[in-house]
């Protein structure tokens, strides 16, 4: 469309507006004239609805953040240099995954020293095994002899001795090899075995801070000091606040719906898995966790959430819309129209969603009611109906 033929049309929708505004204003100044002339009251306009049936959710619209069900940090268990890492930033790993090594040449020389002494302590056990063996055998027979008066009460003593001293070379011989087994071949191979940082969880790499060559150490005082990160992300929490007022609303197991700015056409849907038993002494709010089942892994640690916890749900209930209540002196009032004429009606109310509100006593199927200027107008005021 040409500029001149464009700006035309601006200054005729211009022109109309002004027009109208112009004789609405007349208008009202005429009717506000005869009015006083005739000594009548200017019926206020307001907007109207009826009392209708439908159904109606109580739900509270809730914000929080999304964090992974499991998440660790992974240290390595001894200071040294990283000899390889084998995963990075965004991988997938398996429980019991070999994430990384640590320089591990002493610790291998260490486990060959440890199974070396080993054998030469079993071999000492063999021996003294078979000398007790030996020796008890000895024994037995002499045992016989001195039974039958064919030796000396000194040979069998020298026999028994002997046994005696076998029977505490062989006790010997397996105390240092159970030593050695369990001391130093079992330490040395643990030590061995932490050279080889795993996965704790299955999960998925957020944060890895060393690279292969670096020198990592056995602290784990600070996230910065940690090799990896891991979270499992297949069941993700997201984390609400929900005040005080609002907890009666909600219980374990309620339903949710998840929006997330990522995907603004999909509804996440979860359960209320936790609700913390103390309220926050600063925010009067309750931490409220609610659980997502995340397959397919759309949903990340650190989404902003938009949650929608559903609780009682009324199919047949008598609503009206939540404009139309009045909040005054702790109770709940709505104008109803009969004849022209604004009544003020107390009414006992149930739930409400963000449109409507339940209505339990005081208004009929059909009722006309204020929805808007309800606190312009007085109990008995006549007025004009405009239903929206």
């Amino acid at each position: 469309m040409p500029e001149k033929s464009k700006f035309r049309t601006i200054i005729i929708v211009m022109s109309i507006l002004f027009c109208l505004i112009v004789f609405y204003r007349i208008f009202s100044n005429m009717r506000a004239k005869k009015a006083l002339e005739t000594g009548s009251k200017i019926e206020m306009p307001v907007e109207v609805s009826k009392v209708f049936r439908g159904q109606i959710e109580d739900r509270l619209l809730l914000t929080g953040t999304i964090y992974p069900r499991a998440e660790v940090a992974v240290y390595s268990k001894f200071s040294g240099k990283l000899e390889k890492v084998n995963k990075d930033i965004g991988d997938r790993v398996r429980k019991g995954e070999v994430l990384a090594v640590v320089e591990h040449k002493d610790l291998s020389l260490q486990v060959e020293q440890a199974e070396a002494s080993l054998s030469v302590a079993k071999a000492s056990f063999e021996q003294a095994r078979v000398n007790y063996e030996t020796a008890r055998e000895d024994l037995e027979r002499m045992k016989n002899l001195f039974n039958e008066g064919t030796i000396s009460r000194q040979q069998f003593d020298t026999a028994k001795n002997k046994f005696e001293n076998t029977q505490a070379q062989l006790k010997l011989a397996v105390a240092q090899a159970d030593n050695l087994q369990t001391a130093s071949l079992n330490l040395a191979k643990d030590k061995l075995s932490d050279s080889h940082i795993t996965a704790p969880i299955s999960g998925i790499i957020t944060l890895r801070n060393y690279d292969e060559g670096a020198t990592v150490t056995n602290s784990s005082s600070s996230i910065n000091n940690a090799i990896f990160k891991i979270e499992n992300i297949d069941v993700v929490n997201a984390l609400t606040n929900v005040a005080e007022i609002d907890l009666q609303k909600i219980k374990e197991g309620l339903e949710s719906q998840i929006i997330v700015a990522a995907f603004p056409e999909m509804i996440f849907r979860g359960k209320v898995s936790k609700i913390t038993p103390s309220l926050d002494t600063v925010t009067r709010t309750s931490a409220v966790e609610i659980e997502i089942q995340n397959k397919d892994h759309r949903l990340k640690s650190g989404f902003f959430a938009n949650i929608i916890i559903s609780g009682n749900r009324v199919s047949d209930a008598l609503l009206v819309p939540k404009n139309a209540i009045l909040l005054k002196e702790g109770k709940n009032l709505a104008f109803v129209i009969n004849g022209g004429t604004a009544h003020l009606r107390r009414i006992e109310t149930g739930l409400r969603d963000d449109k409507n509100i339940q209505i339990i006593k005081g208004l009929k199927e059909g009722e006309e009611v204020v929805v808007s200027g309800i606190n312009e107008i007085d109990d008995g005021e006549k007025v004009t109906k405009e239903k929206i």
